[in-house]
């Protein structure tokens, strides 16, 4: 298999809008090899990061209430 070129993944993370991959993206995937996880695992434990920063950001939007804007 090909090496991968860091800055096309990247850039490839930022179309798709996977930013807490592309934030933690080293750190990711030396825990995913350090756990030797399967494809499928991996691909799993990523989409859950993801999905947790999208959970974490929803939270702190609804604490912050709907915008206000002075008339």
């Amino acid at each position: 298999m090909a090496a991968v070129d860091h800055e096309a993944l990247l850039t490839m993370l930022d179309r798709l809008k996977l930013t807490a991959i592309r934030d933690q993206l080293d750190t990711l995937r030396d825990e995913a090899a350090r756990s030797e996880m399967s494809l499928g695992e991996a691909l799993a434990f990523l989409a859950g990061r993801e999905i947790a920063r999208h959970g974490e950001r929803a939270y702190r939007l609804f604490r912050l209430g709907p915008t206000r804007h002075p008339k």
